[in-house]
């Protein structure tokens, strides 16, 4: 009963700052679009607004010589406003970045490749007809294509032309492979395969880190969790798999109370299992295992609050995912995936248990999950 107790108390306290950090970000994050887009303006230049997209640009004598579009597109992590100054024929003169949530590392390797330069000289009707000369830069796949949807729904806004809004769900390889590693995790736990088991667990681990790894590069990671809950969905035309993988892992735990997830699913705990077969590696049991974990989650929880306080998801990634499969981190995440792969060698699963982020979401969604049973069985 004191479990039980427990269990209650726990889910509401954090379901109840967690909401109040959301509130609190929503509330802080509110500005005013025209100083956004007047931190571009040079001194003695000025705005006036035509509608929320468009604003015609005067130099210091009063005479107008160009404009300004503004939009967002749908970033990783949230969504992105850009802004681009024009002349009068329309012809992009530069472009800038106002506001964005995606990871740092990411949005940097955009900037180090100049990509918004990449923008320069061309016109909006072109763009918005569908010019192709701008690339995506690899690696940042979602955050090239924001920063074009941006420009293109800045400048059709602000010119009041149609836009395509239709809703689109379209799958393809990436959705069949995120089922398939899912149905292969469920088929593990089943008794009628358990002698298939240690095979199934290596294929698995090996799809794993070779196709939601290297070849997507899509771990679930906290920031995801938190743009879900803050309501931003991917988009389901072309990331309906990003989606699959946060409502799989979540939902096997909410119906059979197995992290299905963690244990075969993930790139990186997959990594440490095979780095733990080439050293023969043990199990660690710590003296204050409990401690640890409480302080685990604790950190957990600190990032989440962090990053909705902020009302920027990224805040909260501190995991080594990317820096392993895409090469992208800050100094700090490399020296911890570098500790992580020779403990793996050595222990197993060190990050996973001592680390991870996502295990404190799981062990979140474990505990609602007892917690609403128990309420159910009175």
């Amino acid at each position: 009963m004191k479990n039980k107790i427990i269990d209650s108390i726990i889910v509401l306290s954090v379901g109840f700052v967690v909401i109040i950090a959301a509130v609190t970000g929503k509330i802080i994050a509110e500005k005013d679009d025209l100083k956004l887009i007047g931190s571009i303006l040079k001194p003695g230049e000025e705005l006036q607004a035509v509608n929320n997209n468009k604003h015609i640009l005067f130099d210091e004598r009063g005479e107008a010589y160009g404009f300004i579009y503004s939009g967002e597109g749908r970033g990783y992590n949230g969504k992105l406003r850009v802004a681009a100054v024009s002349d009068t024929t329309e012809v992009i003169k530069s472009v800038q970045v106002l506001t964005n949530k995606e990871t740092p590392s990411f949005i940097n390797r955009l900037f180090r490749r100049n990509f918004l330069a990449r923008f320069e000289g061309i016109r909006f009707s072109e763009l918005a007809a569908g010019d192709k000369s701008v690339d995506a830069v690899a690696g940042a796949t979602i955050t090239s294509s924001a920063i074009k949807e941006a420009l293109i729904l800045g400048f059709t806004a602000g010119e009041g032309l149609q836009q395509n809004n239709n809703f689109n769900i379209s799958a393809g390889w990436p959705e069949l492979m995120v089922l398939l590693l899912f149905l292969i995790s469920a088929l593990i736990s089943v008794k009628k395969f358990s002698a298939a088991r240690k095979y199934l667990l290596w294929a698995s681990w090996t799809l794993s880190v070779i196709f939601l790894g290297f070849v997507l590069g899509q771990p679930l990671t906290l920031p995801r969790f938190i743009t879900l809950f803050t309501g931003y969905l991917p988009d389901p035309g072309g990331e309906l798999y990003i989606l699959l993988i946060p409502v799989l892992a979540v939902g096997f735990i909410l119906i059979s109370g197995k992290n299905n997830y963690c244990r075969s699913v993930c790139p990186f705990g997959a990594t440490q299992e095979i780095l733990g077969a080439i050293g023969n590696a043990s199990h660690m049991r710590l003296k204050r295992f409990r401690l640890v974990k409480y302080i685990q989650w604790g950190i957990t929880l600190l990032a989440v609050v962090l990053a909705l306080v902020m009302n920027n998801p990224s805040v909260a990634e501190y995991s080594v995912f990317g820096a392993f499969f895409q090469l992208t981190g800050t100094a700090l995440i490399f020296i911890l995936l570098l500790l992580s792969i020779i403990m793996s060698l050595f222990f197993r699963r060190p990050w996973c248990n001592y680390l991870c982020p996502v295990d404190g979401v799981m062990a979140y969604f474990r505990t609602m999950r007892r917690a609403v049973i128990s309420i159910f069985k009175r």
